[in-house]
């Protein structure tokens, strides 16, 4: 059967939609700061002031200087992705996510967990992280296993 493109459809009146990949390091600039493309944020978030950048990349576990170290260095790294961030500085109301606790260390798996669990949107994701679908499980939660 020939491959066929996808139809464009609608998500819905005022539904932003924001999707995390799971190969989100590549479409990074590795020469790129951890801030600098933070602040990049502000053409999806105007109000987005270095100092809230700051502050949610503290809660990244990005303190001080460590703002100032290069996306290439977080590749090799089992840190927060800069991707996850970067949405969460301009939230969408509809967050899309496919495996993001991959490569990440307990302390990073665990900012995450929090950003999410603070997330106001609707969250789908796809993950195989027992711990991190049990953190963000909900009674309404829908969990599909290939058995489903």
């Amino acid at each position: 059967m020939p491959f066929q493109a996808p139809e464009t459809h609608e998500l819905g009146h005022n539904v932003r939609a924001g999707y995390f990949s799971q190969n989100r390091l590549d479409v990074l600039n590795a020469e790129h700061t951890v801030l600098v493309e933070a602040m990049e944020m502000r053409a999806h978030n105007p109000a987005l002031t270095e100092q809230t950048a700051r502050t949610l990349l503290g809660a990244f576990l990005f303190r001080k200087d460590d703002v100032h170290k290069k996306i290439g260095i977080l590749k090799r790294r089992g840190e927060i992705p800069p991707r996850a961030r970067r949405l969460l500085l301009a939230p969408p109301n509809l967050l899309l996510m496919d495996e993001p606790s991959t490569h990440l260390d307990i302390p990073s798996t665990d900012a995450l967990i929090a950003a999410l669990q603070a997330y106001p949107g609707t969250l789908i994701f796809i993950s195989h992280d027992v711990y991190f679908i049990r953190a963000l499980r909900q009674e309404r939660a829908a969990h599909r296993t290939p058995a489903d």
